[in-house]
């Protein structure tokens, strides 16, 4: 029978652990380790940059843009006891080190002042030049706030331990504090760790509605413009797996996303569906299970949404102050992939950027070059099993030709696993880059040119028998980059086996 020749996309469908491999789609990708998922195609992740320099001997534990309504824009970072800030290269210590017990900070911009508490130490304002006290009345003890929040022109604080919720005046940044206090409305008892606003579709248009969630996952849903009002009231309940800290909340769009112990719940899918609401990790549930039961004693765990990049990130402290790694969605598609090498205390954004504490002590901007800080990017990926639209019979795959786009001349390793196999890689191939003329450089009539770069398809052997194939590619890159659209395979079917 003669050889056929057909072409499989790249894995635009993302890293899946959840359907089993007879099963998976041949969109999906089993391994996909420092490859973004696009809408089209895939690409090696950027890498980084030095965003700030070395912060002394310490590693930032806190990552807080203060945004001032003139433009102002400071990172100002928490390690040793001390904080620091950069303005024009320069680092200004805004608090010396030792000044503060812990540097797990919580913080929220409110009414042109950067407000942060930490449940040990007295709370603090920035105001993008100066860090000075934060104080306020009508609770016993102003150190114990750990958590801020503002809801309908109000700053709303939780102690560190507790079942109460205290609410400042409206568009007021420090003063008396009002408690109300939600423990008849805990059922699952224990305290709260997350209090802050999210909109819901009432199906008259979005209305803000108040979300306070426990250390149990328990999740009240209130509406009101604020607890002391008449209009105030419990609208839905939910429960939840545990969240993940004090880090495992991050606003995305109109809704409040909350990393827990199962994966990553939207509260807006909740509000919509009940608790039948999918979580956004499904596909990559089982990795997430296996990193929580591995992780799960050590500091760092934090999700965060990186707008410009279409990114939510998880980040997974592997070992305590020493590695981590990323689960990372795109926000666009769903597509999951998982980034390593990144090793980081936390992650913010400063500027609409991506940045992370490094546990070096430096403060790195992400998504930026194409290197880790000169380092290689070592990335892999391995496909679904295709079985070529007939699971009846053997066949002989020959030959791979990946369709990759670049600018440079660089090698990779190619190879292709049968049967559900899990074999090394043997050969090594390579890509030349081909890219054409800038618009406003090339003459329209002689030279080339094009939206990107492209490497001329070559074809690779790889002989091996079976039913059904997975291709995989793996390679390190520094100072160039490169995106997959798709592979080529070619392969000669048999009989029934």
């Amino acid at each position: 029978m003669p050889a056929l020749s057909t072409t499989v996309v790249a894995p635009t469908g993302g890293w899946n652990t959840r359907d089993p491999l007879e099963l998976m789609p041949e969109s999906d990708a089993i391994d996909l380790v420092n490859i973004f998922p696009e809408t089209t195609h895939v690409r090696v992740r950027k890498g980084f940059t030095t965003e700030q320099g070395t912060n002394g001997n310490s590693v930032p534990q806190s990552l807080m843009e203060f945004i001032g309504s003139d433009g102002t824009r400071r990172l100002l970072s928490a390690q040793g006891g001390g904080l620091t800030y950069a303005s024009g290269g320069v680092v200004t210590q805004a608090k010396a080190a030792g000044t503060f017990t812990s540097n797990k900070w919580q913080h929220i911009n409110f009414n042109n002042r950067l407000i942060f508490v930490n449940g040990v130490d007295q709370p603090q304002q920035f105001d993008g030049t100066t860090v000075s006290d934060a104080t306020y009345t009508g609770i016993s003890d102003d150190n114990s706030l750990v958590h801020v929040s503002a809801y309908k022109k109000r700053l709303y604080f939780i102690p560190s331990g507790s079942q109460s919720v205290w609410y400042g005046a409206v568009d007021e940044i420090t003063g008396a504090l009002t408690e109300e206090n939600v423990s008849g409305n805990l059922r699952l008892g224990g305290a709260l760790m997350y209090g802050g606003a999210v909109s819901a579709d009432t199906g008259s248009g979005l209305a803000d509605l108040f979300v306070l969630v426990s250390e149990a996952g328990e999740l009240l849903v209130y509406q009101g413009s604020y607890p002391g009002d008449a209009g105030w009231s419990l609208a839905a309940r939910f429960y939840i797996a545990p969240p993940v800290g004090r880090r495992a909340f991050t606003n995305y769009e109109s809704d409040l996303l909350i990393l827990t112990t199962e994966g990553v719940v939207s509260v807006a899918r909740l509000l919509q569906q009940g608790q039948q609401a999918v979580k956004l990790t499904d596909k990559i549930q089982q990795a997430f299970a296996d990193a929580y039961q591995s992780y799960s004693s050590n500091f760092g765990w934090q999700i965060q949404w990186f707008p410009l990049g279409h990114m939510l990130l998880i980040n997974i402290p592997t070992a305590d102050g020493v590695s981590s790694l990323q689960y990372v969605m795109n926000t666009l598609t769903g597509a999951w992939c998982k980034f390593e090498g990144i090793n980081t205390s936390v992650l913010g954004l400063y500027q609409n950027n991506l940045v992370f504490a490094g546990v070096d002590g430096t403060i790195y901007r992400a998504e930026s070059g194409y290197s880790d800080n000169g380092q290689d990017i070592s990335w892999e990926i391995k496909s679904a099993f295709n079985y070529f639209s007939n699971r009846a019979s053997i066949k002989h795959f020959k030959q791979l030709k990946p369709h990759l786009i670049t600018d440079t001349n660089f090698t990779f390793r190619l190879g292709l696993d049968v049967d559900f196999k899990d074999n090394a890689i043997t050969t090594t191939a390579s890509a030349a880059g081909t890219g054409g003329e800038d618009w406003d450089d090339a003459d329209w009539d002689s030279d080339s040119w094009d939206a990107g770069s492209s490497s001329p398809a070559k074809w690779w052997g790889v002989g091996n028998v079976g039913k059904c194939a997975a291709w995989k590619m793996s390679g390190d890159v520094n100072s160039y980059s490169f995106s997959l659209a798709s592979i080529g395979v070619i392969y000669e079917p048999g009989g029934l086996f």
